[in-house]
């Protein structure tokens, strides 16, 4: 997405976000607008110009000088107040939008999503997640459960960088306690967990035995949106550690022969029977 930045019509202002690839998308898109600082509006809502309600968030409200360079005399300073917005915007390919920033009563906007004993729920999904840091995700719209995801396996790896040679040193988070925390917005939900695995520090190519410990702290946020129909994830760790290999593991409990990859230009079917020729070191 390209945006444009916010420009002032009469008592609302405007913002023009234009889809530059060729496929129709719906994303999140963060914005500014700038308001004189007399002229703030304590609540606003953003439509666009059917006068639909846009799903949004104010981020952060910031002072900032301003600075115009008039023809006739030296530049001039002003403050403006500028306003951080993280909105959602469905665009056609190659198309754009026009949205209105306008001022509104003061109002309190309730979570869209549903947190209770554990579990985040919207019209579409289940998110529950278990002590260990894993997560069960339900479709509510063909009941299918998708049980224990993302759990992390840790094997030591003394192969170069064509092949991978694992050691029996195996490590999961699947028994360990995950510190979780949740932080509820009005559109979204996000999830931090964190996870910690003592494993060895190094490997020893030659010998394959290790030397020292390493405690490996692994944060993992899930964000579930309103309307999606599943999470999304990141993960963020700091390796000190050599010669090994982290999964992130998702049991997906159904038979599959073939699957969709992507290429810079195109999609493609791919077997998930490899040949016999070829021994994969992840087939365990």
């Amino acid at each position: 997405f390209h945006i444009k930045k916010s420009c002032v019509f009469n008592a609302c202002k405007y913002i023009v976000v234009y889809n530059v690839s060729p496929f129709a998308t719906t994303e999140w898109v963060e914005t500014e607008a700038m308001f004189a600082n007399d002229c703030v509006p304590e609540c606003f809502h953003i439509v666009d110009g059917a006068g639909n309600e846009i799903p949004f968030e104010e981020l952060d409200r910031t002072n900032k000088k301003v600075y115009e360079l008039p023809d006739d005399r030296f530049r001039v300073i002003y403050e403006r107040m500028i306003v951080k917005i993280r909105m959602k915007a469905t665009l056609e390919g190659f198309g754009y939008k026009v949205f209105r920033i306008c001022p509104c009563g003061a109002q309190e906007m309730k979570p869209l999503i549903r947190y209770e004993n554990g579990s985040l729920e919207t019209e579409r999904v289940i998110l529950t997640i278990n002590p260990n840091g894993s997560f069960n995700l339900l479709d509510k719209r063909n009941q299918q459960l998708y049980k224990n995801q993302n759990v992390y396996e840790y094997a030591g790896d003394i192969g170069n960088e064509y092949n991978s040679v694992v050691t029996e040193t195996v490590i999961t988070t699947e028994d360990s306690k995950a510190d979780v925390s949740v932080c509820m917005h009005t559109y979204y939900a996000e999830v931090t967990i964190r996870n910690e695995m003592k494993i060895p520090k190094n490997y020893d190519r030659e010998t394959g035995l290790y030397s020292g410990e390493e405690i490996l702290s692994i944060e993992t946020v899930l964000r579930l949106d309103y309307d999606a129909n599943g999470v999304q994830i990141s993960t963020r760790f700091v390796n000190n550690s050599e010669n090994y290999r982290l999964r992130a593991l998702f049991n997906y409990d159904c038979k599959n022969t073939h699957c969709t990859a992507d290429t810079p230009f195109d999609m493609t079917e791919r077997s998930l029977i490899h040949g016999k020729e070829w021994e994969n070191p992840c087939d365990d």
